[in-house]
């Protein structure tokens, strides 16, 4: 796998840029402080010996005295005159169809906010269906008049339904992330449209041509408002190699996350600041990039893909008394539904009760039939703090009742005097987050901090 990366140096003049109607191109720019000397090579081909040429689009920020023509010494310059004409951007096809297509995510936002509160409302019914027949259970058993085929049979219809229920809401939920995100993005661009110049300076040029020979002339003039923030100039292009994976955290969220771990294999290292990520050409979102040394690890996320889904559940809870300490057991599930047709690599996360260095509390693992990851550098520095991490293969089209199932249960044992408290600190989220999105680590990249918190015994 090969990403490409682009290195920006900046300028807040996105006006001049974005001028693109000109005839010749920018030669030379020269940055002052808050302003900029630009100069345009314009090619003047053969033609009639006095004539006037137009030269549009020029920034709006343009210094109109500042504009100064010369020419070559087949082209003398009688005359510079600068204007400004309206500029009819708002009327462009790109405008109006943002326009349409976020009015049409406002109408698909409606449709499935609407079909979201009628499954509310079914569920609703369902819970009071299960209630009246618990209610209904205790009035029979009382009289001696339990129906158990009865009861049986409206149990597994009230229970079927509760989850397919809940699938659905999982789906309609999903859904409105998904609406929200695209119109988030639409509104982004369609702000770059709106934000542009409402009027366009031109200048027009008297030209004397001598001998009918082609020429060229060069146009300088000076822009304000220029500074090393908001415009972005590409002065690097490079690929670099690596692993493209999926990450998933069901304790924190029922999506999984795009992510690639790539190796600065440059000879020079990358220095910190803004990114903005594409995929397929895609424009996904912007993040931040810490300084990367030749021959390190940069970990960089492509948000999520909604292909790949996932949930946790509890499986089994029990707490009995074994002598004088207390043992609490719990068995968890971990679901992962992969609705793509090839398989996905997977870094599935989860955590067990972390107790720091508090001796009074002891927390075991039992081997999962599915192992823990033995990569390295999880080993040494996330699996001491409690966290868990599978590296799994999923296959393709693995959903429903056929989704992927991993499976893992632990117990915690403690004085039965002590009582446990758990909490989860600002500092202790914040270092966990830090922590899995260190690039030397090779994770994070949008997964989140690990959620759980950590345990403390004190005096009943």
């Amino acid at each position: 796998m090969f990403a490409r990366i682009i290195l920006l140096a900046l300028c807040s003049n996105s006006t001049y840029l974005m001028a693109q109607a000109t005839p010749g191109r920018i030669r030379q720019v020269t940055l002052y402080r808050d302003q900029a000397l630009v100069t345009r090579e314009i090619e003047v081909e053969a033609g009639e010996k006095d004539r006037e040429i137009h030269i549009g689009r020029l920034p709006e920020n343009v210094i109109p005295d500042s504009v100064y023509a010369e020419g070559t010494n087949e082209i003398d310059i009688r005359s510079v005159r600068i204007f400004r004409q309206a500029s009819t951007d708002s009327n462009r096809a790109e405008v109006r169809e943002l326009t349409e297509k976020i009015s049409k995510l406002s109408q698909d936002r409606e449709r499935t906010t609407r079909k979201l509160q009628l499954l509310n409302k079914k569920m609703e019914y369902i819970d009071q269906l299960m209630e009246f027949s618990s209610s209904s259970t205790q009035a029979d058993i009382q009289r001696g008049l339990l129906n158990a085929t009865a009861l049986s049979e409206l149990s597994n219809f009230s229970m079927g339904k509760q989850t397919e229920l809940h699938d659905s809401q999982l789906e309609l939920e999903f859904e409105l992330v998904q609406i929200n995100e695209q119109e988030s993005l639409l509104k982004r661009e369609l702000d770059l449209f709106t934000q542009t110049s409402t009027t366009q300076h031109e200048v027009s040029l008297q030209i004397a041509s001598h001998g009918n020979q082609p020429g060229s002339i060069k146009l300088s003039y000076l822009v304000t408002g220029c500074g090393w923030e908001q415009q972005l100039v590409q002065v690097f292009d490079a690929e670099l190699s690596g692993r493209f994976y999926h990450v998933a955290t069901p304790l924190l969220s029922s999506f999984a996350y795009r992510e690639a771990d790539l190796i600065n294999s440059l000879h020079t290292g990358l220095l910190q600041g803004s990114a903005m990520i594409y995929l397929d050409d895609r424009f996904v979102g912007r993040s931040q990039i810490p300084s990367i040394a030749s021959g390190q690890h940069l970990v960089v996320g492509y948000g999520a893909d909604q292909q790949v889904r996932t949930r946790r559940q509890v499986l089994e809870k029990s707490d009995e008394i074994q002598g004088g300490n207390r043992r609490m057991t719990f068995k968890y599930r971990l679901v992962v539904a992969n609705f793509k047709s090839e398989p996905v690599q997977l870094r599935l996360f989860d955590r067990l009760p972390y107790t720091g260095q508090s001796s009074d509390v002891s927390v075991q693992l039992f081997p999962p039939k599915l192992p823990i990851s033995t990569e390295g550098l999880y080993e040494r520095i996330q699996k001491p703090r409690g966290i868990l991490r599978w590296d799994l293969d999923v296959p393709a089209n693995r959903f429903g009742e056929k989704a992927f199932d991993v499976d893992y249960s632990y117990s915690t044992e403690f004085d039965r005097n002590l009582m446990l408290t758990a909490f989860q600190s600002k500092d202790q989220l914040e270092s966990d987050y830090i922590e899995l999105s260190t690039p030397s680590s090779g994770m994070g990249g949008g997964m989140g901090g690990m959620g759980g918190g950590s345990m403390n015994a004190g005096g009943k």
